[in-house]
């Protein structure tokens, strides 16, 4: 039987919302997301993941029945469980603490291939709502899991729904630490202001230069979320010491530098605890 109007997810959460006199922007502020997603949601084209039905219920201090999202969360359930995915990763904040688990079974992801389009990203709704919402906040992320678990797929799926779900003034890019351009501080940098098409200059070297590009970037109100690959890399090569790592925190939160590093290991395994956190 159809549910009237008024039961349906769509119109609850709208009504909560406008009963707050919260705009969307504001309502995604709160819970971690974007305006767009809310917007999404309101209409009817997607469903809050778990991770955000949860949000939705501490924040109006409904139950997810009274929300509407009783039925469907059942329904949900079923499905992401049924979904084919990856083995096991997780993403964290740059601490020791994890954000979000997800473990899977029957592996899709073939090796070496580059995801083909965003919806054949299946399963992690809501992994890949954690990460864009953390983004979109300028928050820096750590993705860790075994090879093959589909780490890289996540990040290149960021970088096609960037424009549509971040806006314009994210730029998502993305490098792999084992290239042999990155074997050096000043190779790095070279291929990170290529990535973001920024000039480079004879003048200044090294993290000088990607701090003056980060720099010009900040001024055209450009938000550079890099995503770094087998960040293990750097942790192999002497050249990239604790300094190395301390300069790219600082940047992060004097430039608005968004770094998504991708790894095996977690990060304080790579370049101490001090750093990480």
């Amino acid at each position: 039987m159809k549910k009237p109007e008024e039961a349906t997810p769509k119109y609850l959460l709208r009504n909560m919302r406008e009963g707050q006199g919260w705009t969307q922007e504001e309502l995604a502020e709160k819970i971690g997301t974007t305006g767009v997603t809310i917007s999404r949601w309101e209409s009817g084209v997607t469903f809050p993941s778990r991770y955000f039905r949860k949000r939705l219920s501490t924040l109006y201090g409904k139950s997810i029945q009274e929300l509407g999202l009783l039925q469907e969360e059942v329904e949900n359930r079923a499905q992401e469980e049924q979904e084919p995915s990856a083995n096991s990763f997780h993403i964290t904040e740059n601490s020791s603490t994890d954000v979000a688990s997800l473990a899977r079974q029957g592996p899709i992801f073939l090796f070496n291939e580059p995801l083909p389009a965003p919806e054949e990203l299946y399963g992690r709704r809501s992994v890949r709502e954690i990460l864009i919402s953390r983004t979109y906040r300028k928050a820096s992320t750590s993705i860790i899991g075994p090879r093959r678990s589909g780490k890289t797929w996540l990040v290149q799926y960021l970088q096609y729904i960037s424009a549509h779900e971040l806006g314009k003034r994210f730029a998502v890019k993305y490098l792999d630490a084992t290239m042999p351009s990155c074997s050096t501080i000043n190779g790095f940098v070279a291929e990170v202001l290529e990535e973001f098409e920024l000039p480079s200059s004879k003048s200044h070297q090294g993290l000088v230069a990607l701090e003056k590009g980060l720099k010009m970037l900040k001024a055209k109100n450009i938000v550079p979320v890099l995503c770094i690959d087998e960040f293990e890399g750097f942790g192999n090569r002497d050249e990239f010491t604790l300094d190395f790592f301390r300069a790219l925190r600082a940047m992060t939160q004097k430039f608005d530098l968004v770094l998504v590093a991708i790894s095996r290991s977690p990060l304080h395994a790579i370049v101490g605890k001090d750093v990480e956190t």
